[in-house]
């Protein structure tokens, strides 16, 4: 089966914030300190005595719509064939440009080294048949690596019986958004609660300098702008002369 078949599946609601995804990733990766490819985060909601409490690995989510791909002026930021998203280093220009459209927040500027750093999917290590990293040292077994459509089935069922054991609010995330996402998540509570956006959309403005104002559109929009300062500019020089006459 093609690495494009396959994705992630994070049951966040077995997830017990061993942190054992978050150490290996910074072993083998060697980020530095501060800067993480993945790392659990602990969120809390509500009011004493009724506070609910997430735990949410996060990192990339290799959207389908991928907003930092399309943001990226350089396509440094670009998706591999199997549609993961990366960053070239060697045309990626530090603009940030991938870091403040991406709704995720999962990308960071690692000013130490001058890169970009962010979760690749362990893409080379797929490449081999092999699982992510993080995927094979998960304790409770929360991470799950395998073809799509069999891991969105095994997701339903497990939120079928979350809502059974009276969690209401239970669902899939990732199934749809952004175009489908290459990790999804079962969570017990609504996806606000986790940190992740309830419904995320990209950009109007993100989309418009995807398709007129990067690099490759920007021919084409200096040229329309070109026109109609020309056009501004002649118009202006015949009610001068029509004035004259």
């Amino acid at each position: 089966m093609a690495i494009a078949d396959f994705a992630m599946m994070i049951d966040q609601s077995i997830c017990v914030n061993c942190e054992a995804c978050t150490l290996v990733c910074k072993q083998i990766y060697g980020t530095t300190k501060g800067i993480f490819r993945t790392k659990i985060y602990v969120h809390e909601s509500g009011f004493y005595p009724e506070v609910t409490t997430t735990f949410q690995k996060k990192a990339c989510m290799h959207c389908t719509e991928a907003q930092c791909v399309m943001a990226c002026p350089t396509g440094a930021c670009h998706k591999t064939a199997d549609g993961l998203t990366v960053i070239d280093e060697r045309t990626c220009i530090l603009c940030n440009y991938c870091a403040g459209n991406c709704p995720f927040g999962v990308i960071t500027y690692d000013r130490t080294k001058s890169i970009m750093e962010k979760c690749s999917l362990c893409n080379s290590r797929v490449e081999k048949g092999l699982v992510p990293f993080c995927a094979s040292v998960c304790t409770p077994k929360a991470i799950s690596f395998g073809a799509r459509a069999s891991l969105i089935a095994d997701g339903k069922r497990r939120v079928n019986m979350l809502k059974e054991q009276g969690y209401r609010e239970a669902s899939l995330y990732g199934v749809n958004e952004l175009g489908g996402l290459r990790v999804l998540m079962v969570l017990q509570h609504s996806p606000d609660k986790y940190g992740l956006p309830v419904n995320p959309q990209v950009r109007i403005g993100t989309r418009i300098w995807k398709h007129l104002l990067s690099p490759y559109g920007g021919v084409a929009a200096l040229a329309a702008i070109g026109g109609l300062m020309y056009n501004y500019v002649n118009s202006k020089r015949r009610m001068y002369n029509e004035e004259d006459q």
